[in-house]
């Protein structure tokens, strides 16, 4: 929904005639993504890439706007609005109770917190090859059966360079960025698939992040199909091959 409201965004640069239906959508996705289907990595995407498209079309001047829209926005939302719906951080007088801060009240203060921190001890454990495809279940439970946790176990550690790095170590980490960065690298592309190209990128490694996103059945279709669409053949745009350069 992240890349939908960004699509609206480019769409509403680009059209004047339905400018105004393209913003519309846009809230509405803004609304959905912070009222209605709330989620931490929606709230970061859709902040992310509404900075990016900023900063793509009139850069310092746009982020300037858009950090003073958004700050206003935001008192005016701790002032009126009820926000307690909002999945910011679970847990967190834990943290503000705590005499000091280490792994442990990491770990007790949020659940993914705990994931990535027993999966990066699952990836120190075999840090060059990984424990092999598909066993990232079963050396995740013998680390959560070795320590002391907080949370129950999981088949996935919501992060899928983690997912990655137990499995197949630092050589397939390596090879998953490489991939990532390889959508950046073409060149004499028009200047709305190569700004596309970049929000593709800050999308699928920011979801990457916080999930397992990439080897997901729904999640990873969608990102190949986007993959397919931006970084593929060069598009044919109205202004063509005159703004290739910029």
């Amino acid at each position: 929904m992240s890349v939908f409201a960004y699509i609206n965004l480019q769409a509403a640069a680009i059209s004047k005639r339905y400018r105004a239906i393209f913003i519309a959508l846009f809230i509405i996705t803004f609304h959905n993504l912070f009222f209605i289907e709330n989620g931490r990595l929606g709230y970061l995407l859709i902040c992310i890439l509404s900075a990016l498209f900023c900063w793509q079309q009139w850069r310092v001047k746009g982020l300037i706007a858009m950090i003073a829209l958004g700050s206003l926005s935001t008192i005016a939302l701790l002032l009126f609005a009820d926000l307690s719906q909002l999945r910011i951080i679970g847990r967190l007088d834990v943290i503000s109770n705590a005499s000091e801060i280490n792994l442990s009240v990491l770990q007790a203060a949020d659940i993914r917190l705990e994931f990535y921190i027993l999966s990066l001890y699952c990836f120190m454990d075999s840090w060059l090859l990984g424990h092999g495809l598909g066993s990232f279940p079963e050396v995740y439970a013998l680390q959560h059966e070795a320590i002391q946790t907080y949370w129950k176990t999981t088949v996935n550690p919501h992060n899928e360079f983690l997912q990655i790095s137990v499995q197949t170590g630092i050589i397939g980490l390596l090879l998953f960025i490489s991939f990532l960065i390889s959508f950046l690298t073409q060149k004499n592309q028009p200047a709305l698939q190569k700004q596309c190209k970049t929000a593709l990128f800050f999308t699928v490694c920011l979801s990457c992040m916080f999930n397992s996103s990439f080897m997901d059945h729904g999640d990873g279709a969608l990102f190949m199909i986007l993959i397919a669409l931006v970084t593929g053949s060069t598009w044919k745009t109205a202004n063509n091959y005159s703004d290739t350069t910029k």
